[in-house]
């Protein structure tokens, strides 16, 4: 049972690090479809096109051209934290099945849980049983005892 939950744990895991790899795998993207949304819409393939890869780079290339990028955002309205959230809407397609995932070891690890928690409660009780037991003979023989002195 523990073993279970153990590799439901590390399935868990797992998931929400793929999870978090998706978004991340997204921000490049992110980050061009802000650039357009910021420049006005770009037709693809065409030379202005070209400009927002090359600007995507220099998003990625160094910190003064992610500054700049990101200025560009703000000055059309963009919180600071527009790329990641423009990145998570472009992974939800491929988040859901992931969160389903997820969600599905984690009602399985809590089932897991509930039974070890059930099987040591029963386990308690025996216990507390075999106490209860133990202290009431060692009772009636110390009365015994009495009784014959």
């Amino acid at each position: 049972m523990l073993l279970q939950a153990t590799i439901l744990t590390f399935r868990i895991m797992g998931l929400e690090r793929i999870r978090s790899a998706i978004i991340g795998h997204m921000r490049p993207e992110a980050v061009v479809a802000l650039i357009r949304l910021a420049n006005g819409t770009v037709e693809p393939n065409s030379v202005t096109d070209f400009g927002v890869n090359d600007r995507r780079k220099e998003y990625f290339a160094n910190k003064d051209g992610k500054a700049k990028i990101e200025a560009s955002f703000a000055r059309v309205g963009y919180a600071a934290d527009a790329v990641d959230i423009e990145a998570f809407q472009l992974a939800l397609p491929s988040l859901a099945p992931i969160d389903r995932q997820i969600n599905a070891s984690q009602k399985q690890l809590m089932a897991f849980l509930k039974e070890v928690d059930r099987r040591d409660a029963k386990r308690a009780e025996d216990l507390r049983k075999a106490t209860l037991n133990a202290v009431v003979r060692a009772r009636s023989e110390v009365a015994d005892k009495r009784e014959a002195n």
